[in-house]
């Protein structure tokens, strides 16, 4: 399994998809079972929102995402 940036889609209060942002990240590799690698993603969204919506898609081909989360910012 990976997972990485293509997975996910942020939207913000004004129904505005962003995007990826910048930041000094550790991105995610290839790993076996029993270790763990500590990953990260820099968001970014055009209008300024108290509240933000990370959709997660399994695939680039799924039709609608796997899960929802409405997020404070």
């Amino acid at each position: 399994m990976y997972i990485g940036s293509s997975n996910f889609k942020i939207i913000d209060e004004k129904g505005e998809i962003g995007g990826t942002y910048p930041v000094s990240v550790t991105y995610p590799q290839d790993i076996i079972a029993g270790t763990t690698c500590r990953a990260q993603i820099g968001f970014g969204v055009n209008n300024y929102s108290n509240k933000v919506k990370l959709q997660f898609w399994g695939s680039v081909w799924d039709e609608q995402p796997v899960a929802i989360f409405e997020l404070d910012v």
